[in-house]
């Protein structure tokens, strides 16, 4: 089910691992300091129409959503620490289950005290982008099976999960409260058919590349955890060099900023967690629809939100609701967007999504979780599974299971 291939990461993994241990043959302890650490869901979706993750409108639904992972750390000196995590997932067309690495990293930490912390990671590093980013593949550190899609878009995920480049970061703690930042600077991932589909909405002959990039946040925590407010900010770059016989141009550019609010307020039972996001768009070049390519650029700004409730019903069981709204257009709201002028229907530029979820969780390492979502728009649906957009239906329903493990 799942393939890999060889890459520079996992090369650089082999090599590291290698000196590690010709480094440490004579010192135990920094084995001892070794940490392996495993997860794995596999989830089952059915939809009156439209697909999401393989065909779940069919009679049978879709399997076809499966994520595992694997990750470690290991302290050759006390302030370093290098770790990895590997990913296999498989999310119907958009993800096929090639084994990627997810993190790899040097972390140095160049200051700690009771006060606060100061360090860098170098390598390829999370990206901090709202409250769930850095963990949306751990089914037990997300509230849902499906995060808000208004903000954590599937349909793109690979180039907002992690960058090949240097994270800076920093905490400080005062009383009860504790300001904390993180700062990547570097090239984002880029999976050539996943972002073509997203800016071009179909599969061309050239090759995306990202360009340098930078991502920002600021969290504060009050109370241990009981408030916490987040601010993301970052200018996101990537262009497309054509091959002989495209339609585009010799060189397109896509440039992406997003702004992040994020909220969240944790009473002893219950929780309310929502997130504003604001996101800035600018394509030079590129050809969108049924859009002739060269014509000046486009920019425009989308806008997400989303509010969400969760309550414990006991320890083990948790209820879940949401309300998740995206527009892909903020101008044009009720009129469409620049994809509807490229031929899509007015319903591929937004989405309205109610959401009901229950969460068990057996033991601290198994997990069932069932969810139910009435949209209304499809502007978060994946191209690969929905290849002609304009048969799409409006308002449509969403039902899936999940079963998840940890170690």
């Amino acid at each position: 089910m799942f393939n890999s291939r060889p890459t520079r990461w996992r090369v650089l993994a082999l090599g590291v691992l290698v000196l590690l241990g010709g480094a440490s043959v004579a010192d135990d302890s920094v084995w001892s300091t070794a940490q392996v650490h495993g997860f794995g869901s596999q989830a089952w979706l059915k939809s009156d129409h439209n697909d999401f993750f393989g065909p779940s409108s069919s009679s049978g639904g879709s399997w076809q959503y499966t994520e595992l992972g694997i990750n470690g750390s290991i302290r050759p000196l006390n302030n370093l620490q290098l770790a990895a995590q590997f990913i296999g997932r498989r999310a119907g067309e958009s993800d096929s289950g090639v084994v990627n690495v997810d993190f790899l990293l040097l972390d140095w930490s160049m200051h700690a005290s009771e006060t606060g912390l100061f360090g860098a990671r170098v390598g390829r590093v999370k990206n901090p982008l709202g409250f769930y980013n850095e963990t949306r593949d751990v089914a037990f550190t997300r509230p849902s099976i499906l995060l808000p899609q208004s903000i954590y878009f599937d349909s793109t995920r690979a180039f907002a999960l992690s960058s090949d480049g240097i994270q800076v970061y920093g905490e400080n703690r005062q009383g009860e409260g504790a300001l904390s930042f993180q700062m990547n600077y570097g090239y984002p991932r880029v999976n050539d058919d996943e972002l073509e589909y997203a800016v071009q909405g179909r599969e061309v002959p050239g090759n995306m590349k990202a360009k340098q990039s930078f991502l920002f946040r600021a969290m504060y925590d009050y109370m241990g955890g009981r408030w916490r407010a987040a601010l993301t900010y970052g200018k996101v770059h990537a262009t497309y060099d054509a091959k002989p016989g495209d339609t585009l141009p010799s060189v397109g550019d896509f440039k992406f900023r997003p702004l992040i609010f994020s909220g969240q307020y944790n009473a002893e039972r219950w929780s309310i967690t929502g997130e504003y996001a604001l996101r800035d768009s600018k394509l030079d070049d590129f050809m969108v629809g049924s859009i002739d390519p060269g014509l000046p650029a486009i920019d425009f700004t989308g806008i997400s939100y989303y509010l969400q409730g969760t309550y414990r019903l006991t320890p083990q069981v948790e209820g879940l609701l949401r309300y998740d709204v995206l527009y892909l257009d903020k101008e044009n709201r009720k009129n469409g967007c620049i994809l509807e002028t490229g031929g899509l229907p007015n319903h591929a530029c937004y989405a309205k999504d109610w959401t009901v979820g229950l969460t068990w969780t057996i033991t601290p390492q198994i997990m069932l979780r069932g969810e139910y979502h009435f949209v209304n728009g499809t502007g978060w649906l994946g191209r690969k599974d929905n290849p002609n957009p304009s048969e799409t239906e409006k308002r449509w329903n969403l039902f899936t299971v999940q079963a998840a493990f940890r170690f």
